[in-house]
């Protein structure tokens, strides 16, 4: 995705930083609809990458446990964190999978 997707170059992405236990479920929700409306709009994807991270993020959110997760809480907003540029963004999308992969094991 890094190589193929190309975004505007001041695009920008509220990207998932320092999260929760808590707030995991919604901050993948968050990124779900970052990639589905922002990177959609601003970026080109030549490969439909961009259709295959949204269903792997639906996966992941559809998988998840319910119980203690608060996705309407406005600590919990993705206008909290900072925007940044697409490959940042990418980075702690893939750190946040990570955190979820590990809490949803615990």
């Amino acid at each position: 995705m890094r190589t193929d997707v190309k975004c505007l170059n001041d695009s920008t992405f509220y990207a998932p930083d320092n999260i929760k236990d808590e707030c995991i479920t919604a901050a993948l929700e968050c990124v779900l609809r970052e990639f589905n409306v922002t990177v959609r709009d601003e970026c080109t994807d030549p490969k439909q990458y961009i259709d295959q991270e949204i269903d792997y993020l639906d996966q992941i959110i559809q998988h998840r446990p319910e119980a203690g997760h608060d996705v309407k809480s406005s600590k919990c907003q993705c206008e909290r964190w900072s925007q940044t540029p697409f490959d940042e963004f990418l980075n702690k999308v893939q750190s946040l999978i990570e955190l979820s992969n590990t809490a949803s094991k615990s």
